[in-house]
């Protein structure tokens, strides 16, 4: 294939919900998609994301009024519905246009709704099945998932935690792995900071949101003025249940849930917190604490094998033994009186770029092609 003067044709098999824009794998797609140059991509996606690539199919869904609804089991059977129609109609595009694709490719391959029908689609059409896995700890279907990962042609992701898990998962010793980029969007930060501590991310158990309320709630032991920020989406009955959590520890004038922001209301309240407190137990790489970084926050995040790559070695990051909550909240104590240089941490994350990420991906794909 060497010397070929068109670009290769991918389609691209996409599930995000519209909550993520607070995620290092949209962001990752939504790059890719901007910057590369040797692959033209029909992409087929669950929602209205705008991932900008050459064409998009988007799918409906089902109203978010019932995916967040109140009632357990009730939410369990629409979820798995709502993720069996995406299965089944990506299938069904995906049969239609495989025929003018080069080859497949899964940007986010740790759900199964999108690798499965992808999967099936590149037998069918004996196309070569590209997956980039963001995410292994906390995914569903992963018993059904491992044997896509199993056959594909090429299988990436984004830490060497990670790598390391997946083969020993899958297993197959040819798993490549390259690191994510991190956007610069900081603004000069507020002489008199509203927040003392900000967390940005899906309020979900996995991103240790209810660690994170406890963890305040030692803070305030100490000091019963701080405020913190928590950022991101959050479902209907996830919000009624953190309230009442915060109610219960007397916490209604230190915490404030603010809800999904824009990028420049979120930059905003970085440049008006003190520091970032992210307690995430699952991570596939860590966004979040390098965009802290960047806008001169010190971090507190809890010491997880996917930072070994990067905020681990950053002077600016303290990392607590996971579940640690007492030594999460001294940690949080301790930079809110002796804060480090902001200037110094922002330089410190601008080393990780995405045109960098993009091109090493972009390489990746193609070595595989040819």
């Amino acid at each position: 294939m060497e010397g070929r003067a068109e670009p290769f044709r991918g389609l691209a098999f996409h599930w995000h919900p519209p909550e993520g824009g607070y995620s290092g794998g949209l962001l990752l797609t939504r790059r890719f998609f901007e910057i590369q140059s040797a692959f033209q991509f029909r992409t087929i996606v669950s929602d209205s994301t705008d991932l900008t690539p050459s064409s998009t199919l988007k799918l409906a869904r089902i109203p978010e009024r019932f995916l967040n609804c109140s009632n357990a089991r009730f939410h369990v059977v629409v979820r798995a519905l709502n993720w069996t129609l995406h299965a089944v109609a990506s299938f069904v595009l995906g049969l239609l246009y495989a025929r003018s694709a080069d080859f497949i490719f899964v940007p986010n391959s740790e759900v199964p709704c999108s690798t499965a029908p992808a999967f099936l689609v590149a037998l069918l059409s004996r196309k070569p099945l590209f997956l980039l896995n963001l995410n292994l700890r906390g995914t569903q279907g992963w018993w059904m998932n491992r044997h896509f990962h199993r056959y594909a042609a090429r299988v990436m992701t984004i830490s060497q935690a990670l790598s390391d898990e997946l083969a020993a998962s899958i297993p197959r010793g040819d798993i490549v792995r390259f690191p994510l980029g991190v956007d610069d969007f900081s603004i000069p930060r507020d002489s008199s900071p509203t927040y003392d501590a900000i967390f940005v991310g899906r309020h979900v158990p996995e991103k240790g949101i209810e660690d994170l309320i406890a963890i305040w709630k030692r803070c305030c032991d100490v000091r019963p003025d701080l405020r913190l920020a928590m950022v991101g989406p959050c479902s209907t009955s996830m919000k009624n249940h953190l309230m009442r959590i915060r109610q219960s520890l007397g916490l209604s004038r230190n915490i404030d849930f603010l809800g999904p922001l824009d990028e420049s209301e979120k930059w905003h309240l970085y440049a008006t917190s003190r520091m970032c407190a992210f307690p995430s137990h699952v991570e596939g790489w860590g966004l979040v604490p390098l965009e802290a970084l960047l806008a001169g926050l010190p971090v507190v995040a809890f010491s997880l094998s996917a930072y070994d790559e990067h905020i681990a070695r950053s002077p600016f990051v303290t990392l607590v033994e996971e579940h640690d909550l007492d030594g999460f909240a001294a940690a949080i104590i301790k930079y809110l009186g002796d804060a480090p240089d902001a200037r110094a941490a922002a330089d410190w994350a601008r080393t990780f770029s995405w045109e960098s990420a993009i091109r090493t991906e972009e390489r990746l794909l193609l070595e595989a092609l040819q």
